[in-house]
């Protein structure tokens, strides 16, 4: 029998939403470096690096992804949590995979 440990398994609706390739590659790496709570707190500059992106492309992609879609009763398949430090500096934002199942975040 073959070790799922070296799979990320990706909902089946993704292949038929209509995603471009780099937002199926991005949401793709979120889903495999999230963890079992839906949550991916990698830096953008780590997601860049995995994506081979740019900052400005990465971006638009993550809110592109966080986008209500039509395809999945106005359900996204990403939730950004945008975070901020003590005195308002910005720091790593949340990416909160959504439950398909249910819509939610997996918190």
């Amino acid at each position: 029998m073959i070790s799922t440990a070296n799979f990320t398994p990706l909902p089946n609706v993704i292949f038929h939403i209509g995603l471009t390739p780099i937002e199926l590659s991005v949401y793709s790496h979120i889903t495999h470096i999230t963890s079992e709570r839906g949550v991916c707190d990698v830096t953008m500059s780590i997601l860049m690096k995995a994506c081979k992106l740019n900052l400005t492309v990465l971006k638009k992609t993550t809110k592109l992804l966080a986008l209500p879609r039509e395809e999945l009763g106005g359900k996204s398949l990403i939730i950004i949590d945008k975070r901020s430090g003590l005195y308002g500096d910005r720091i790593t934002d949340l990416l909160l995979l959504t439950d398909l199942n249910t819509g939610k975040n997996h918190e």
